[in-house]
């Protein structure tokens, strides 16, 4: 009879020098647990094919001189110049996972079975206690010798059920998205939910870009500033465009895996020193390319976007609202260089204020679409 599983023989792998050069002789057992007079197969490793003798020859410090593995319950019958002759009891291979119940089958203690189609198909879990040879499902089940119900899955499976709205004692209970986003639930959660909450890593990312990481173009190039307030001290760079002469600068980030290489949207942080009055109007406008590897960098421009802010007060800090999506030139792939380039809209209908209108940052918006960048 063979189980097709493997277990390490412990019994004898450990020193003992009353068991030097004593002989091991492994029995299978019948059905009973009794020896028979059948020599088990005795192996040199987990899986393979390679048998090792049997009996066994104890080495120099009283154990095996290599590990023995076997698929049968076994008795171990020693002999040796310092002991006398005497047996295991019965050694059974540890239990594994034997599918469903099937009649006519030998299972040994440790086993785990289901009940399966053979049986009332519940998938319930029994664990054998007993090496025996199944008969029918009725009488094996009711012997508490043979096997032993573990997992009640009828029972659970009356008892977990996905169900956001009650918390019963007893039940699962599965947060909403809007519980979720409320950090207000101690349920778990599943992914369909999960996905487009606040803690969703995919969607719409902001990516800060202050007027220190851009560069003035060198035809009709943005002034660069580098401003302290009067009063307090505050220190930040801008970018200065001009009222009368269309002026540029630029920047360039690489494309992240995570982007998903579709449109973005800006908008614009800025403010004006001396020149203008409060209600006149600037029009911010975006504009970018995507180059991939082994392409020319001096390629055409996207269309650009446009917005449009009002004039507040002087030397106040101004957020515009977004732009409409900007599609990048370039045909976008994953793990492109992207070029932008920042204008003022000074031929715009809406860009009627004079003096200059100084760009402390831009808000760059880009949506992602798996989690990491690996």
């Amino acid at each position: 009879m063979t189980m097709g599983l493997r277990t390490s023989l412990f019994e004898f792998s450990l020193a003992n020098p009353l068991y030097v050069g004593a002989t091991v002789n492994a029995w299978e057992v019948d059905i009973n647990g009794v020896k028979t007079a059948t020599r088990a197969d005795l192996f040199a490793g987990p899986t393979g094919t390679d048998q090792l003798a049997n009996p066994q020859i104890l080495d120099g410090d009283g154990k095996f001189a290599e590990p023995v593995y076997h698929e049968d319950p076994i008795i171990l019958e020693i002999s040796g110049p310092n002991v006398a002759s005497h047996e295991t009891g019965a050694i059974f291979p540890r239990g594994t996972w034997r599918g469903n119940w099937v009649t006519a089958t030998v299972y040994y203690p440790g086993d785990m079975i289901n009940d399966g189609v053979n049986g009332t198909a519940t998938n319930n879990i029994y664990m054998i206690v007993g090496m025996h040879t199944s008969g029918t499902w009725a009488t094996d089940v009711a012997d508490a010798t043979k096997m032993v119900l573990v997992i009640d899955y009828v029972t659970l499976s009356a008892l977990v059920v996905p169900d956001a709205a009650v918390g019963t004692k007893g039940k699962t209970s599965f947060a909403s998205r809007a519980e979720i986003n409320a950090d207000d639930a101690d349920e778990a959660m599943i992914p369909s939910e999960f996905l487009g909450s606040k803690f969703d890593p995919n969607g719409k990312h902001c990516i800060p870009i202050m007027a220190g990481a851009l560069q003035a173009a060198t035809t009709n190039g943005a002034a660069g500033g580098a401003v302290e307030s009067t009063t307090n001290k505050i220190l930040y760079r801008t970018f200065d465009f001009s009222n009368a002469t269309q002026e540029f600068c630029g920047f360039v980030l690489p494309g992240a895996k995570s982007w998903n290489e579709s449109t973005i949207t800006a908008r614009f942080r800025w403010t004006c020193s001396a020149g203008g009055t409060p209600g006149e109007g600037v029009t911010w406008a975006l504009q970018a390319v995507a180059v991939s590897n082994d392409d020319a960098i001096d390629t055409a421009w996207g269309t650009e976007q446009i917005i449009n802010d009002i004039l507040l007060a002087l030397d106040d800090m101004h957020l515009t609202s977004e732009t409409p999506a900007i599609t990048i030139g370039g045909s976008p792939a994953e793990a492109d260089t992207i070029f932008f380039r920042v204008k003022r809209n000074v031929a715009d209908a809406g860009d009627n204020m004079a003096g200059d209108a100084r760009l402390i940052g831009i808000d760059l918006f880009m949506t992602t679409n798996t989690g990491t960048d690996a």
